[in-house]
């Protein structure tokens, strides 16, 4: 007896998004093991003599931001997904005395940025992200 050949058919949907229309968590769902765990840092505020914490934002090109893009406490865990090496200029002095200033963004997993000088991070020169991270 001859055993019959079944065919097999398979559909494979590809999405695409352009970079400015993509979901905040395309893919995998926002939560998963994608990114690296990093923690809140140097947000002391001289001036209130306190740690205030990172405001998240839309965009790294933005200064406008609301209460929904939320924020985190100094100290507080954020999943990076990618690092944005261009976005809006960023001063600061988070390291006592010493002036920063940094372009450098980080995109959570929620979608939202915070600046790169409020990171445990490594920090490194270019347009490479450090290890581990890909560019946004």
């Amino acid at each position: 007896m001859l055993a019959a050949a079944i065919p097999v058919v398979a559909t494979i949907v590809i999405t695409w998004w352009p970079k400015d229309d993509a979901p905040a968590c395309a893919s995998p769902p926002c939560g998963e093991s994608i990114g690296v765990d990093v923690k809140i840092v140097n947000t002391w505020e001289a001036s209130q003599q306190r740690l205030i914490g990172v405001n998240f934002y839309p965009s790294p090109h933005s200064n406008a931001r609301t209460d929904a893009d939320g924020s985190a406490a100094e100290g507080a865990i954020a999943r990076v997904v990618c690092q944005e090496r261009h976005g809006r200029l960023v001063k600061d002095t988070p390291y006592g005395t010493r002036p920063t200033r940094s372009t450098v963004w980080n995109k959570t997993n929620t979608g939202r940025y915070f600046s790169d000088i409020y990171s445990d991070l490594p920090k490194v020169d270019g347009d490479t992200p450090p290890r581990g991270l890909p560019n946004c």
